[in-house]
């Protein structure tokens, strides 16, 4: 019995070879293997069912994310256009063309790139909109000057009230103020000694800023 054995096939009444029908459920063992690839289908069938939920969700965040990005991306540029309007910054407008004639304009601390005689307007706030807060600086550089008169005409409306303010000035001097009126009117004060002495004893150098 060493020697594998041979298939027979049977034999039909003419001679021929022939199979025997027969029902899958009669082989021994297929019910099983049938039911195992039943269960095998079915596992199949809800891992597909879940990856697909699970694609639907993941999509689903992806189109929120991508949704919330473009939203934030809309608020930024609102915001950049409310804070254009809400903040404004002017550029130094120069005075010195109009001061008075024979005073000197811009000659203190040129070596150390001093201060011009300008001035300057920083606007917080939207006009019929919200509060607005105006910073206003003045700096001044003049020598030569005559105290008590007027030594330089700014544009009217720049100062909405009075100003006046102490000024650091010659060592020569006990003390300066600078006045500046709404209409524009600037005036460099000093003491009743004071007056005594040459319009060349006299320069004033400094930065001046107020609220309004």
């Amino acid at each position: 019995m060493n020697e594998p054995t041979e298939f027979k096939y049977p034999l039909d009444e003419y001679g021929e070879p022939y199979f025997a029908g027969s029902h899958v459920d009669a082989i021994e063992g297929m019910q099983d293997i049938k039911d195992r690839l039943n269960k095998a289908e079915t596992n199949i069938n809800n891992n597909s069912s879940i990856n697909n939920n699970d694609i639907q969700k993941i999509n689903g965040r992806l189109d929120k994310a991508e949704e919330n990005i473009k939203t934030n991306s809309e608020k930024q540029i609102n915001l950049e256009n409310a804070l254009e309007g809400y903040i404004g910054v002017t550029d130094w407008v120069s005075y010195a063309s109009n001061v008075a004639s024979g005073v000197e304009v811009d000659v203190m601390y040129t070596n150390y790139n001093g201060l011009k005689c300008a001035l300057k307007e920083v606007r917080i706030g939207i006009d019929g909109v919200t509060p607005v807060v105006r910073y206003k600086t003045i700096s001044y550089n003049l020598r030569g000057f005559k105290l008590g008169e007027q030594v330089a005409q700014l544009p009217t409306g720049f100062v909405k009230n009075a100003q006046l303010f102490p000024a650091f000035g010659s060592g020569s001097m006990s003390s300066y103020r600078i006045e500046i009126m709404p209409n524009g009117k600037m005036t460099i004060l000093g003491g009743t000694n004071d007056k005594t002495l040459s319009p060349s004893s006299y320069w004033v150098y400094g930065q001046h800023t107020w609220i309004e």
